[in-house]
């Protein structure tokens, strides 16, 4: 009976720690890509003045400039046609004519597309509520995936509960004062993953 509530904790365990790193690393993602989005809006507006009087110049300057920040794997400024404007680090895969007035019209807002540890962001250039061009940019997660597995490797887990000393009989031996409770069964299953601080309540007969 010990070993299957062993086992049957050590399974919830295994899964309670997928989940919760797996929740983890889709806030921490989503939190990188939110600000990732919020300096390449930042970029759009900078460099719509310099799209709409044509100097490439300034532009790639901008450019260069929030890649020296981040960690892009790309960065590229397009007319609304597609061709291509001003870029630091050229995207292997340009962008695509957005001539379509219906695409024009998607475009108003920034899109988002996770692409394995990228995020890709598309943020229309607007000039005077029209779409003349296009930001792409491309955001390395590699660093943040480094921090997320250093973190989860290294966090301790506080477990409190109860403590008890148990006398199990059975029907061909019988133990006194063997060590139970939920809190240590739980503690030993979880010590499989990670390091286990213990507190709980015990009475004036603990040994």
């Amino acid at each position: 009976l010990t070993r299957q509530n062993l086992q049957v904790l050590w399974s919830s365990m295994l899964i309670s720690f997928v989940l919760i790193a797996l929740h983890l690393w889709l806030t921490a993602r989503d939190r990188q890509a939110s600000a990732a989005e919020l300096a390449a809006i930042q970029l759009a507006n900078n460099v719509s003045a310099m799209l709409a009087f044509d100097d490439p110049v300034e532009a790639h300057r901008e450019l260069a400039l929030l890649a020296s920040h981040r960690e892009l794997s790309a960065i590229a400024l397009y007319h609304a046609d597609g061709r291509l404007f001003a870029s630091v680090r050229q995207l292997s895969t340009p962008a695509k004519p957005f001539t379509d007035a219906t695409q024009l019209r998607t475009l108003s807002t920034p899109q988002r597309e996770f692409v394995g540890l990228e995020v890709e962001l598309i943020v229309p250039i607007l000039v005077q509520d029209n779409v003349e061009g296009v930001l792409i940019l491309r955001e390395k997660m590699h660093k943040l995936l480094r921090w997320f597995l250093q973190g989860v490797l290294l966090m301790s887990l506080l477990v409190v509960g109860s403590l008890a000393l148990d006398s199990v009989e059975t029907p061909t031996h019988r133990r006194d004062d063997v060590l139970g409770g939920s809190a240590t069964y739980f503690s030993y299953a979880a010590s499989y993953f990670t390091d286990v601080r213990l507190v709980g309540v015990v009475g004036q007969d603990w040994p």
